[in-house]
């Protein structure tokens, strides 16, 4: 079993610091709580996200019913994210170690289609960021997207399903091609390369 959330060692403290550093002014204005921890095998992911998320709930007093939350985990690391935010529909969270480009090579055609292909290419051009990289923010924030959209309507979305129509150096605009949502589909995004992964915000307003 890994070690609770409420004993976080150093290096889970330093993503946490990190993370908060990064998305500040995102967090701060959506009045988000995120909380981490290190797996010690990759099967038990759930089990510490759920951990993390009991411990953020602890934090909010009173009716929690209308708290919106969100859980994802890799090899290494399990992350949540919740508000209490009245103003926010739904969020979603998704961090991924960045791929291999043995692993890119498999996925990407049916990750991104053409024009989104000539903005990741235009991006990698005009910055240090690597085709893997690119791939996995992009394959991230789909599925950050996907938490923070599928319990408000229950529609499975695909990657194609989804447009990437602009990109900053912290934010990706996506249309959702599929449906017409009321919702501003935009996705925050940061590099952690300390160690060696990408992790992605979403607010539904």
């Amino acid at each position: 079993m890994s070690t609770s959330c409420l004993e976080i060692n150093h290096s889970v403290n330093a993503i946490d610091s990190m993370i908060y550093h990064r998305f500040n002014q995102f967090i701060f204005e959506n009045r988000l709580l995120i909380k981490s921890d290190f797996l010690k095998n990759k099967t038990e992911g759930s089990l510490v996200g759920k951990q993390c998320l009991a411990e953020l709930l602890t934090k909010i007093p009173g009716d929690q019913k209308s708290i919106k939350k969100s859980i994802s985990h890799h090899d290494e690391v399990a992350i949540c994210i919740l508000t209490d935010n009245t103003d926010v529909v739904n969020v979603g969270i998704d961090i991924e170690t960045i791929m291999s480009n043995e692993t890119v090579n498999e996925i990407y055609s049916i990750l991104v289609n053409k024009n989104e292909h000539k903005l990741i290419l235009e991006k990698v051009k005009n910055s240090n960021y690597t085709l893997a990289e690119m791939a996995t923010l992009i394959f991230s924030a789909k599925e950050t997207l996907y938490k923070a959209n599928n319990p408000i309507n229950k529609i499975f979305l695909d990657f194609t399903d989804v447009e990437m129509v602009t990109i900053s150096d912290s934010e990706i605009e996506f249309k959702i091609l599929k449906y017409d949502s009321p919702y501003k589909q935009k996705v925050q995004f940061n590099f952690l390369h300390e160690f060696d992964f990408v992790c992605t915000l979403m607010v539904l307003k």
